[in-house]
């Protein structure tokens, strides 16, 4: 009987440091990076999500993701950045006429605790008419922790960074 007890008390305490060091980290941080490729009038998107907090996510909406297999449906990962990461393109004399490109989810791949997603939106030439570049990005908001997201967005080599924090959520690029 003794034994036993000791046997269980010894898999209580490794079952518990177990799930204690797993899922856990102390930041909730995206990183999302927008390069626009005027060659091929390409904007080129690549974003670094923790894939436990997106497992949470999608859990707590009724879905199931796992990077590593293709089962999990693409339609609600597309539909998930459709609705919380966009790019907004305008012009100061009329600020009625923004208007919100798409991406397409090309695909994603799983690396160690994170997963990166990879977005593309062709044809998207940014005439003279285009003065106001605005990224709204609410990845990720919808826990019971606070999100940062830090954004980096490319155009002719030059690179500016914004780091934004819920309940902030649309950056003006060219400020």
């Amino acid at each position: 009987m003794h034994i036993f007890l000791r046997n269980i008390l010894i898999y209580i305490c490794f079952f518990t440091t177990l799930k204690a060091n797993v899922s856990v980290h102390p930041f909730y941080v995206g990183v999302s990076e927008i390069e626009y490729d005027q060659s091929d009038s390409t904007v080129k998107v690549s974003i670094r999500l923790f894939t436990d907090d997106l497992q949470k996510y999608f859990i707590e909406e009724g879905h199931f993701f796992n990077p590593d297999t293709t089962k999990f449906t693409a339609n609600y990962i597309h539909r998930y950045f459709k609705e919380n990461f966009q790019m907004i393109l305008g012009n100061k004399k009329n600020k009625d006429e923004e208007y919100s490109i798409g991406f397409k989810l090309i695909g994603w791949e799983r690396v160690e605790d994170a997963t990166w997603f990879y977005l593309e939106k062709q044809s998207v030439s940014f005439n003279s008419k285009i003065e106001i570049i605005k990224i709204r990005n609410t990845l990720l908001y919808s826990g019971d922790y606070v999100q940062t997201n830090i954004i980096h967005y490319i155009e002719n080599g030059i690179r500016v960074s914004h780091q934004m924090q819920e309940p902030e959520s649309i950056w003006n690029v060219n400020q």
